[in-house]
């Protein structure tokens, strides 16, 4: 059965809203075979996150990506990057594990 509060600590929001992500989640993944951390152990959670790509880019694309689009799309993957690289740091912080 799931935890809550492993799942979904209560630190969690205010970190998400630090770093201005507003669409995120966490998942218990206590029943799945995860990939293991270099000790060995499974991860039992997980967190996903999205940083949307500008609608007045994505309304622009008439047959197919363009040269905008791609510009967006680099700067976005770019910050889902940073973004992870900081989180799982964070996360590491506080005690948890993180890859």
């Amino acid at each position: 059965m799931s935890n809550p509060t492993i799942v979904s600590p209560a630190w969690l929001p205010d970190l998400m809203e630090t770093h201005e992500i507003a669409l995120w989640g966490a998942a218990d993944l206590s029943g799945f075979s995860t990939p293991k951390d270099e000790t060995g152990k499974r991860f039992l959670c997980a967190i996903s996150f999205a940083i949307p790509i500008n609608p007045q880019i994505m309304v622009s694309i008439q047959n197919g990506p363009n040269q905008v689009y791609a510009a967006e799309y680099i700067k976005v993957n770019n910050r889902i990057n940073e973004l992870s690289e900081a989180l799982a740091a964070e996360i590491k912080n506080c005690g948890f594990r993180s890859k």
